[in-house]
């Protein structure tokens, strides 16, 4: 988990990302990292303060991919979290398996927009 969160800010262009994974019946917060710190973790989704809990149900909801900048969105997915931080560019990306949800990985960054930008993600898919 810590090569991967590291590796996808590498990557991306996010200042932070977070791996919620699916285990023991709940949904956890299990790797955190920012470009100074990995925190591995096994925290419930539910009610946590140190990430966006309603986009994470969005997408966990939809199974969609949710790219934001500057908060502009019509989506029912701003929450106490998002409205503190005011990030600049965020990214909610559903990880399946055999088309099973399996986790999700959440990235932003609180400086730039347009980080996340369709293209940018069409280029992403390609590379896999």
């Amino acid at each position: 988990m810590q090569i991967l969160t590291q590796t996808m800010l590498q990557n991306s262009r996010a200042d932070r990302c977070v791996l919620m994974l699916y285990q023991d019946r709940q949904w956890q917060v299990r790797a955190m990292a920012t470009w100074e710190h990995i925190s591995l973790q096994t925290e419930a989704l539910e009610n946590n303060p140190t990430v966006p809990v309603k986009l994470i149900q969005y997408v966990k909801n939809t199974l969609a991919t949710v790219a934001i900048d500057r908060l502009k969105t019509d989506l029912p997915v701003i929450d106490d979290y998002l409205e503190h931080h005011q990030p600049e560019s965020l990214l909610g990306l559903p990880i399946l398996n055999q088309g099973n949800l399996v986790g999700i990985l959440y990235l932003e960054n609180r400086i730039t927009s347009g980080v996340f930008s369709h293209d940018r993600l069409k280029r992403a898919e390609f590379s896999l």
